[in-house]
């Protein structure tokens, strides 16, 4: 990433690749995250970092059905790329694993 314009593509990629609009960061200054956006940032967070391995502890707990969904299509995205991840989920059949 060079530019600040292809940052923010970058940034909103990540969040729409775990279900989250990219409007709820300014709503996070006035009112804070629910509970599955929190868990939900978190995932996206690591994502961003294109690990060589993640290690993934319940990334789906607390997380409605359309979020979980959402959340396993993006580590199965981080899978494709090749690399690791061990990953501890509540709900297994949603990852390509």
């Amino acid at each position: 990433m060079t530019t600040v314009k292809e940052f923010h593509e970058y940034l909103k990629r990540n969040l729409d690749n775990v279900g989250l609009d990219p409007s709820f960061l300014s709503r996070y200054l006035n009112e804070g995250f629910s509970g599955g956006e929190k868990k939900r940032s978190e995932v996206m967070q690591i994502l961003v970092l294109k690990p060589n391995l993640a290690i993934l502890d319940e990334p789906d707990s607390g997380l409605d059905i359309d979020a979980v969904k959402a959340v396993a299509q993006a580590i199965n995205k981080l899978i494709e790329t090749g690399a690791g991840v061990i990953l501890l989920p509540t709900m297994p059949g949603f990852y390509d694993i």
